[in-house]
């Protein structure tokens, strides 16, 4: 809004303000705030920061169009203010709203004491501040959970992501078949191709364990059986990427996983989803392995809480289906 303007300054003091804290958020402006930071500085950090941006668009400033179109730029609901005369296109430039923002809903105000602006104002900012709160209490029960994720034992967190990625697979209509290694494998029938899943939990992942499990996996030259099979392993300790990159041959650290589907290898980074878990989805094909047969390793890195994992099983699951019926119309075209 307009700075040391009589009538924008009382109408903050008098309406905008306290509607805003009536309403449960905390009012900020960057000429009341005691800083030592370059002004557009501390513009641009107080709008990375804030839930909802109001902008008064009286005087037409164009540091205030501007701000505006950075907060909503970041996804920011912006609630749009102007005194009444400001809305008449007949006015000079820097006495109205211009066109790019002539087709918002504003509201207007004829006067600091007018006594429908406050009712308005405040009806708008519950209803755009609705969505807001359902997602801070998301967010705020999310935290909860990782927050008691991360002080229970291991064997806890185990035990819990172990019912919770089970409990999905069972949901999704997958079998629990019982395997001669400690933990079971799930499987599921699509056509005349069976997908296989399994889970190893793992407090660190090396090449070797890796290898390993791959070395001995072999299918015999008679089977004619139509099938993918999934190993996901969960690391309860962060993996390097070096290592990732070492046993899955086509992993490459900078896909996302929405693009497994066309490059068969995937990475989520943090930066791209910060409250997510890393994911490394790759191929590898051991010795052997005809050509209607497809075996994938997917790494949960160091899952953060039982939502965390299951949103990338549900993703990870997504693809290596996908890539299944791929294999089934292959073999059977």
């Amino acid at each position: 809004m307009a700075f040391e303007r009589d009538d924008t300054d009382e109408v903050y003091d008098k309406v905008i303000k306290p509607t805003i804290e009536s309403v449960g958020f905390d009012p900020r402006v960057v000429n009341r705030i005691n800083h030592n930071d370059d002004i557009d500085d501390r513009i641009f950090k107080e709008l990375d920061d804030c839930l909802l941006c109001v902008a008064d668009l009286t005087y037409t400033r164009p540091s205030v169009y501007y701000e505006a179109g950075y907060a909503r730029a970041r996804g920011v609901p912006v609630v749009h203010t102007a005194r009444t005369d400001h809305l008449n296109q007949k006015n000079s430039d820097d006495q109205r709203v211009h066109f790019d923002l002539q087709m918002k809903n504003i509201i207007d105000w004829g006067t600091p004491d007018d006594s429908k602006f406050p009712g308005r104002l405040k009806t708008r900012l519950m209803y755009v501040s609705k969505s807001l709160r359902v997602k801070l209490a998301s967010d705020q029960m999310r935290k909860h959970e990782r927050d008691t994720f991360a002080q229970s034992s291991v064997d806890t967190q185990i035990d819990l992501l172990e019912r919770v990625l089970c409990g999905e697979l069972l949901r999704r209509g997958y079998r629990r078949t019982d395997s001669d290694d400690t933990r079971p494998t799930y499987n599921l029938r699509i056509g005349d191709c069976e997908h296989f899943v399994g889970f190893e939990f793992r407090h660190r992942i090396t090449t070797k364990d890796i290898k390993e499990k791959l070395d001995p996996y072999r299918i015999p030259e008679e089977c004619n059986t139509c099938f993918a099979h999934l190993m996901i392993y969960i690391c309860m300790n962060s993996v390097r990427k070096p290592t990732l990159a070492s046993f899955l041959s086509s992993f490459h650290p900078d896909l996302n996983l929405k693009r497994f589907r066309k490059r068969c290898a995937a990475q989520v980074s943090p930066k791209q989803q910060p409250n997510r878990t890393i994911v490394a989805v790759g191929s590898r094909r051991p010795t052997r392995l005809l050509p209607m047969h497809i075996h994938e390793i997917a790494v949960l890195d160091a899952p953060k809480s039982g939502n965390d994992a299951l949103e990338s099983l549900d993703e990870i699951l997504d693809a290596s289906v996908f890539d299944a019926k791929r294999l089934l119309s292959a073999a059977t075209a």
